[in-house]
């Protein structure tokens, strides 16, 4: 229900740079600064917050599709940062926080603050009705850090063609 059935990641430069690790509380498919970021949020969250810990899972990471409006159908024509690996939907017990209804599950106000500090946005905060509060996605602070580090990081600035050129960039330093 959540990936756009018809889209598979077809871009070979991207999936050289995509690594399926366990983060904790559980493994995911993303671009490897991403996955890497995601394993030290929970780790963090493990030892600060470890009641829990474990009902923490996750609705998809590398997910190709587009963006989603209000009511969660699809924008045609744009595309999630799931679709770059660099977003994660969680879910708390199971359940995924509904899109859009303006109220956000309380491990999810729990989670905030470790993301916050490595620099993720929170889809909680997103305008035009499409609040998403399971959604959590690098910034573009973030993805440029990567970017500057320059060792093989993959990043996409809201726009794949800034996402390719960076894949060939770290491809290039091999």
């Amino acid at each position: 229900p959540y990936c756009y059935p018809t889209s598979k990641l077809n871009n070979p430069l991207i999936k050289k740079l995509l690594i399926t690790s366990n983060v904790g509380p559980f493994s995911v498919t993303g671009l490897r600064p991403f996955v890497d970021t995601l394993a030290k949020v929970f780790g963090e969250v493990r030892q600060k917050d470890p009641s829990p810990y474990a009902r923490r899972g996750s609705a998809g990471v590398l997910c190709v599709r587009p963006k989603k409006n209000p009511g969660g159908t699809f924008r045609m024509g744009t595309w999630s940062n799931h679709s770059w690996g660099v977003a994660i939907d969680t879910r708390i017990n199971g359940v995924v926080d509904n899109f859009g209804d303006g109220c956000t599950l309380t491990d999810l106000q729990r989670l905030y603050p470790y993301f916050h500090k490595e620099g993720f946005y929170w889809g909680a905060g997103f305008s035009g009705g499409r609040e998403d509060s399971m959604h959590f996605e690098a910034s573009k602070e973030l993805l440029e850090q990567w970017k500057a580090q320059g060792d093989r990081k993959s990043t996409r600035l809201n726009s794949s063609h800034l996402v390719i050129s960076y894949a060939v960039f770290c491809l290039k330093k091999k």
